[in-house]
Formats: C-alpha cells, structure tokens, sequence
C-alpha cells in the first residue's frame, strides 16, 4: 500500500514538472500577433515641367521599430518612368524588383527618408497632377510582430510651362522682365515677329499672345515680389484677362489688377532748354505747382539735367525715367521737398540716376517707384 502511494505522489510531481517545463517554453516562444504601434509610409509632393526628372522621398512617420517591411509602388506608368530607387537612411539594406524590400538584423527606429525616387516626367504626359502611391505587402519587428503600416499618398504636379517665366528656367525674376522688355523693343508690329526667341510662359497674361500688356503685367508683379518669401501679391495666367461670355447664365469676375496712381501731365512754365542733342530742366521758372512734373523730352531731346530748385517750396517731384539723369549739384538745397515719384524700379534709380551734391532733399525723401509705362507728351 505504501509503494503504491508513493508511486502516486511520484507521477503527480512528474506530471507538475513536466506542465512548468511546457508553460515556460510558451512563454518564451515569439509570436506573430500585431504590434500595437503602427506607422504611415508617406510620399512628398512636388511639381516638374513636362519633358524633366524630378526626385520623390519615400519616409516614415512614426516608426514603431521595424525589421523588414515590402511595398510595391503605385503611379500612372504612361505619363511617368521609375528612373532609379535610392536607399534612405533609415534601413542598411533595400531591395527593388518589383517590389521595395527593406530589411535589417535588429529593429529600425526613427522617422526619416526610406527612399529616394526619380521620375521623369514623359513628353506624353498632361499637365495635371499624378498621384505616387504604394501598397503595404507586409512589415514586422524583431520580435516576429506584424506592423500595421497606411500610406499617405504624394503627387507630381506635371506642367508645360510656367506663367511669367520668359526664358524656361522655371524661375521668375527680373531677368524675364528686361528679356520680354527686348523682345517687345525688337518686335515687328507688321510681320508680328522679333528677333528674340521667348519660352511660352512669356505671354504672361495667358491671354495667347506676347504684346506689351504681358511687360506690363510682370513689372508690375516683379514691383510687388517679396524676395524674402518669395511670392508676389500679383497673380500671373489666364485670371487677368476677361473671358468670352458664352451664356446669359453668369459672367465670372475679373480679378483687378492692382490700383496704380496715375502719372500727372507735364508742369507747365518750368525753365527749359536744348542743345540740339540733349534737353535740360534749368529751373522751376514761371510755375507755381507744389508738385512738379517733369518732361521726359524737350523739343525731341531727352532730358538728362535737373536744375534750379533750390530754395523753392515745392512738395513733391516725378521723374522720368530716361536712359541717364543727373541731378546738377546744389540742385534742390533748401527745398520744401519731401516725396520722389519715379517712373522705374528702385534698382533702375540707382542704376540710371545720378544725385550730385548739395540735394539732400532729394536724398530724404519719400521715394515711390512706380514702374508701368507711361506716355509722355513731348515739351516745348
């Protein structure tokens, strides 16, 4: 009897050694159960001209650590060509086929840039956007647990040519300004040809045509260009001009152009003179304006001297802008003068102005540069 009670109590503690032994090797057994973090495969937006490449960055946002993880990639095929995959920062190891494979031997933490992607945006592509996508395959950490991965979608926003940019070097600076200012100086209004070779985004206005509206329009939005921030208050393209009605329904609104002050007609009476090759304004003379007008030709000859103010009360003063000026010495000392109004840009002031000596009046005061055409009525 005894025998067989201890033969019991042997095969239960057996029997207990063995359970703990079990449970323990499943507690220590990894899983494949979802990890409770999750992150987002995020693409970048950009733009290109039609025709180039251009490069998307392929990251991850709030990484919960990952091992290994496959996506396969989702663009319109037709307009845009994969080119090349580079590996970002955050895996050692991508794989490409068919698929992008990342992979390492201990987890990856961080957000950052997976991988680098370049387009090139075909020659049959539309000007509109493409949107860059992907499909997550499958992810998992070290520890065997799946990472539930979403995706946030990029684009490319494909275009033929930029409003504004006369020389195709998708910028728009001053440059274009001067070189749609040559074209229209060189333009044969008969045979509506010039010289010069202009990009399509030189007809600013989108109105279909290069004429001189489009000079206006850019120096106006190149007056008004905020070099810091690098936008203008002013819109180029198709909204400046007023579309055809082609139903009584409603007629779309025409953004306005911003208001421009307008140039005043010449003083008249001021002292004048030529000498058969250039003009001279040799002093206020008989006019009684606080604000005085100067001509920017004097019998046919441009003025290139301003004289005589001294010691007058006058308010404020518009120049022209001819090819060089010069403000004679002593020219405005003792003047009431406290506003310039010049008709240019402030870099054509110190370019094409010169202020001699003598004028501080001139050089303290309130400068307003107003740089649109003006027709200027000869001065006799």
């Amino acid at each position: 009897m005894t025998k067989i009670i201890k033969s019991r109590v042997f095969i239960s503690v057996l029997f207990l050694a063995l359970l703990c032994v079990c449970l323990s090797v499943i507690t220590v057994l990894p899983t494949t159960a979802a990890s409770e973090g999750n992150g987002t495969v995020k693409f970048s937006e950009c733009s290109a001209r039609i025709g180039t490449t251009v490069t998307v960055d392929v990251s991850i946002v709030d990484n919960p650590g990952i091992a290994i993880a496959s996506i396969t990639l989702d663009y319109d095929k037709e307009a845009l060509t994969l080119v090349s995959i580079e590996n970002g920062e955050i895996f050692p190891t991508l794989d490409t086929g068919i698929n992008l494979l990342w992979s390492a031997d201990a987890n990856c933490e961080g957000d950052g840039v997976l991988a680098t992607l370049t387009f090139e945006v075909n020659e049959n592509a539309k000007a509109k956007d493409y949107t860059i996508s992907a499909r997550v395959n499958e992810a998992y950490n070290r520890a065997l647990e799946k990472i539930e991965l979403s995706v946030s979608n990029g684009k490319i926003a494909a275009y033929e040519f930029i409003y504004g940019d006369v020389n195709d070097d998708d910028l728009i600076n001053a440059l274009d300004v001067l070189l749609l200012r040559i074209y229209m100086a060189d333009y044969d209004y008969e045979t509506d040809t010039s010289s010069v070779t202009l990009g399509k985004g030189a007809d600013a206005n989108g109105d279909g045509s290069v004429a001189a509206a489009d000079v206006l329009l850019m120096r106006i939005y190149m007056a008004n260009y905020d070099y810091i921030t690098g936008k203008s208050s002013v819109v180029l393209g198709p909204q400046n001009i007023q579309p055809p009605v082609t139903t009584v329904i409603s007629e779309p609104e025409t953004p306005e152009l911003p208001a421009l002050p307008e140039w005043p007609t010449d003083s008249v009476g001021l002292d004048v003179e030529d000498d058969g090759g250039y003009a001279y304004v040799l002093g206020i003379g008989d006019c009684t304006d606080k604000t005085i007008v100067i001509p920017a030709t004097v019998n046919g000859f441009e003025v290139v001297e301003i004289d005589g103010f001294d010691g007058t009360e006058i308010e404020a003063i518009y120049l022209p802008n001819t090819s060089d000026l010069v403000i004679a010495r002593n020219a405005f000392t003792g003047s009431t003068l406290t506003d310039v109004y010049y008709n240019g840009t402030a870099a054509e002031w110190e370019e094409k102005v010169s202020i001699k000596a003598g004028n501080d009046p001139i050089s303290n005061a309130t400068m307003h540069f107003i740089p649109y055409l003006v027709t200027f009525v000869d001065y006799d």
